[in-house]
């Protein structure tokens, strides 16, 4: 009776591990969230994340002034530098394929796996529920902005950042 309940035992947990371990949301790239933000009935947020640097912020790494920027911080290759991918690639290390995203959707929304269906992304309450980040309010917006466009930069400056200016400029709501 107790081998037979240690291997119960064993098996739930090991169960719930492997659960566990396959319900990590995953990163799917700006590619798969165009296919259905792109249109202007929808708001075109992926056309506006186009426009924007956001969307040419990993290959702004790539550049002889990103070269330069990285010599003085002591940075060898700015492109393959977790310091600088961190905010210029910041899912490209966990997704390396989709480095080239720069600051994507999933960098703000988090990723996408488990919320890209339709019928998940008709339900808001069912997409937060699997993975998808939305804002309460600008303040929460202008935190997770911060993260990266702070004055206290270590490797650069980043300028004066007004998150209103910025903010009106890449803010991409679904219309009403």
């Amino acid at each position: 009776m107790k081998g037979t309940l240690r291997i119960f035992l064993i098996l739930v947990v090991g169960i719930a591990f492997v659960s566990i371990a396959y319900s990590q949301h995953t990163y799917i790239g700006v590619d798969k969230c165009k296919i259905c933000h792109k249109s202007e009935a929808k708001g075109n947020q992926y056309g506006k994340w186009l426009e924007s640097k956001h969307s040419k912020a990993y290959e702004s790494l790539t550049t002889p002034k990103a070269g330069e920027i990285g010599g003085k911080a002591g940075i060898a290759n700015p492109s393959e530098s977790e310091k600088c991918m961190s905010c210029h690639s910041p899912y490209g290390k966990e997704a390396p394929s989709l480095k080239g995203d720069g600051v994507g959707c999933e960098a703000c929304h988090g990723p996408g796996s488990d919320y890209k269906a339709m019928n998940i992304m008709k339900d808001r309450n069912l997409a937060k529920q699997n993975g998808l980040i939305l804002y309460e309010n600008e303040d929460a917006i202008k935190a997770h902005c911060l993260k990266c466009h702070k004055k206290d930069n270590p490797y650069h400056s980043v300028g004066d950042f007004d998150f209103s200016t910025a903010w009106k400029s890449i803010s991409h709501n679904y219309p009403k």
